[in-house]
């Protein structure tokens, strides 16, 4: 029977932190529809849409934004 290591914390992972693109560059290749999800400033958002439209592109690149800006992540 084999065991397992524990795993490492996040401390001490072994790449740098790398800093987050510009607003502009984030919003690179986003549609209207996209971009108005990915810009919402004034409470939480509720995307819908459907199957391989970009959802999570948009909440990925929003929370990237948020975190941009100054918003600590546990606030998102």
């Amino acid at each position: 029977m084999s065991t397992l290591a524990p795993p490492r914390p996040a401390s001490a992972s072994a790449t740098p932190a790398q800093p987050l693109p510009a607003v502009d560059e984030l919003a690179v290749g986003l549609n209207e529809q996209q971009r108005e999800a990915f810009l919402h400033t004034q409470g939480a958002a509720l995307v819908l849409a459907g199957a391989g439209s970009g959802k999570t592109t948009v909440l990925l690149k929003r929370i990237a934004r948020l975190i941009s800006e100054g918003v600590p992540p546990a606030r998102i």
